[in-house]
């Protein structure tokens, strides 16, 4: 049974442009429906799972109303805190915040667990990157994902168009400030390609570098409570509590090369693992060796077109087995 959050207001516009964006940006874990009237919403309630009901105030009435899982308010004039009512005309991001926030506690069974999939490897960072990348996409496509890069001088600002923009500098600074819970992070820091969300590495790699791996952790924990089904890590091995990172995935994707140089890279990260106890990493670390795509056109169709051609293909085929 599919699971619903349902926005019912009797401005049609409204209703159009909040489930395009939360459609467009996958920012909920539930099929989304937009509903304009009050008999309407008592039809669908009837016959579908509703887990999340946002629902103009001036619509609710006194009559009884069908079950549903978690309901909120829409209020159309600002008003002091009250528990489930959110003022209306207030960024859609900060909406969703306030939601999550909510059915993160006694509901929270409703939302489904979080798969996280690392990709790293000593070698091949190229291969690594473009991974990930075709990864994130093609599994973006089934459900809500979103992408982290940790590498140094990744170039992903300029790939992808986005220098200047937030990344996962501001994430951490709100972690140390104790705010990352407090501020709308979402609409800075949370960018997307192809269906894709993904948060961009620092600009500068030291700011990795100050960050403890407690903050860290913080910020890894805040993105799986956040609807993603799927967070995707391409992990680098300087950053704080990098084998704690590892020990977290379910599995781990490590791109290998054939020459010998990258041969003694792995065989060494292996070697570490197996003296430092940690087995468990090793058996769920799976070692590919994806095709080298050769990007042409604009940068930012480069990142598209990795989904494609053999890269994309071999992908599909360890997923899914076609």
């Amino acid at each position: 049974m599919n699971h619903y959050f349902v926005l019912c207001d009797q401005e049609k516009a409204y209703v159009e442009s909040f489930t395009a964006l939360l459609n467009e940006r996958r920012l909920l874990p539930y099929q989304i429906q937009g509903i304009t009237g009050r008999e309407d919403l008592e039809e669908f309630c009837r016959t579908h799972r509703v887990d999340v009901l946002l629902m103009e105030e001036e619509l609710c009435g006194e009559e009884p109303f069908p079950p549903v899982g978690k309901r909120f308010l829409l209020r159309s004039l600002p008003a002091p805190d009250e528990e489930n009512v959110l003022f209306k005309y207030q960024p859609v991001s900060h909406i969703v915040e306030k939601i999550l926030q909510a059915i993160r506690e006694p509901a929270a069974e409703n939302v489904p667990d979080v798969e996280i999939i690392g990709v790293y490897s000593p070698a091949c960072h190229r291969e690594k990157t473009q991974f990930a990348l075709a990864l994130g996409q093609i599994l973006a496509k089934e459900r809500p994902a979103l992408y982290m890069n940790f590498q140094g001088f990744s170039g992903l600002h300029r790939l992808l168009g986005k220098t200047g923009q937030g990344d996962l500098s501001d994430l951490l600074y709100l972690a140390k400030q104790g705010k990352l819970r407090k501020e709308p992070w979402r609409e800075r820091c949370v960018h997307t390609v192809n269906n894709l969300d993904y948060i961009l590495p620092p600009v500068s790699p030291e700011d990795l570098q100050c960050v403890t791996a407690k903050e860290l952790s913080q910020v890894i924990s805040l993105l799986e409570e956040s609807g993603y089904r799927t967070l995707i890590l391409e992990l680098h091995e300087f950053i704080p509590g990098f084998f704690a990172l590892l020990r977290k995935c379910r599995v781990i994707y490590m791109p290998t090369g054939e020459d010998l140089l990258s041969k003694a890279g792995v065989s060494q990260y292996r070697q570490l693992l197996e003296d430092t106890g940690q087995e468990a990493v090793l058996q769920k670390t799976v070692p590919v060796k994806p095709p080298y795509h050769n990007g042409f056109g604009e940068a930012g169709e480069y990142v598209e077109q990795l989904v494609w051609g053999e890269l994309g293909d071999y992908v599909r085929s360890l997923l899914w087995g076609k």
